[in-house]
């Protein structure tokens, strides 16, 4: 067998395991299989194997409809930021992968930045575990409290589950993990986070596959007599609710006129009746195709409820850029200028 089939196997299996994808691979061409409600959809894309890459190699890659899809046995980030600026997709040996051709969309961030001019070491299967654990549903949860609180990686682990709402051991391991990816400094008994620009991209890299899904809690619908603003005068005091996603973002900045709602309720994710008080008061009517979704808070719940009811500026620019919406990214960089870019330097 050779190294490139060998890779592009590699490749393959560890995709399939990460995102659940009938994805398969000939000389030439990567075939994607997906369900599309009723509809079974294969999209073809041309693939390109390098066997080995540096930072600053050209590759030759055209921008194409549908993408081209580069292949090799580790693209180191640098390169892989690179590609996504160019839209062209990428899938590595590692498991870190990136394709934006709708109705597909993947976005797989599985390591730190690393120096591609290094041989790889021994450590790196390591590496591999320690960004599964930092990066899965309960370590982004871990994540998003540490980013949005600065300093709150100094508690004891026993406070920062209790703060969290994870368990002990979930807030080891992530904070081992960490530890391992060098996002994660001791000195003596404190704790620093480190190259948190890096992190929060990591973070919303991943949330839209591994922590936004299994937040819906219930999609809803306004009355029919309801006018499009109508969110704007919904009292939510007492509901231990908030906005995120378009109508946070138009609390946020002003720039933005919200069309689909993310109402964000705390409580017990494992409570069926979450979603009831919040659908009571407004009045939401369910329907598995509307404009309103209620979803879990994720996130430690502030001590005493805030003045505008909307959900930190991370967790809305997270859900910004879940939605690919190019009008939503513009005002998601907004949010990260006049928001994000003082808690991460």
């Amino acid at each position: 067998m050779t190294d490139e089939t060998a890779t592009r196997q590699q490749v393959l299996v560890t995709l399939r395991e990460n995102t659940g994808l009938d994805i398969q691979c000939d000389a030439d061409n990567i075939v994607i299989k997906q369900s599309v409600g009723q509809a079974r959809i294969t999209s073809t894309f041309h693939a390109k194997f390098v066997g080995h890459v540096t930072e600053g190699i050209n590759f030759g890659l055209l921008i194409t409809n549908p993408p081209t899809i580069l292949i090799a046995p580790e693209i180191p980030e640098p390169v892989r930021t690179a590609l996504r600026r160019q839209k062209i997709g990428y899938l590595d040996g590692l498991g870190n992968a990136y394709l934006d051709a709708p109705p597909i969309f993947l976005m797989v961030a599985m390591q730190p930045t690393v120096n591609a001019e290094k041989p790889r070491t021994e450590k790196t299967p390591a590496k591999i575990h320690g960004a599964v654990r930092a990066f899965n549903e309960t370590g982004l949860r871990l994540l998003f409290a540490l980013l949005n609180e600065p300093g709150l990686e100094k508690l004891p682990y026993r406070d920062l589950a209790q703060k969290t709402g994870l368990a002990l051991g979930t807030v080891h391991n992530a904070i081992a993990a960490l530890k391992e990816l060098k996002y994660l400094r001791t000195r003596g008994k404190t704790k620093v986070l480190l190259d948190k620009r890096d992190l929060l991209e990591k973070c919303v890299n991943n949330f839209p596959d591994q922590l936004r899904p299994r937040l819906l809690r219930k999609k809803c619908r306004p009355p029919l007599q309801a006018a499009p603003d109508w969110w704007k005068t919904a009292d939510l005091t007492g509901l231990d609710a908030c906005w995120g996603g378009e109508p946070g973002a138009e609390l946020l900045t002003r720039y933005l006129q919200a069309e689909r709602l993310t109402l964000y309720v705390f409580g017990d994710p494992n409570d069926p009746a979450l979603p009831n008080a919040a659908m009571q008061r407004l009045h939401l009517i369910p329907d598995e195709k509307g404009t309103v979704e209620i979803m879990w808070a994720f996130w430690p719940k502030p001590e005493k409820e805030p003045d505008m009811p909307c959900a930190p500026p991370l967790v809305v620019y997270a859900d910004l850029l879940a939605t690919r919406d190019g009008r939503n990214r513009e005002v998601a960089q907004k949010i990260y200028d006049d928001h994000l870019l003082q808690i991460i330097e």
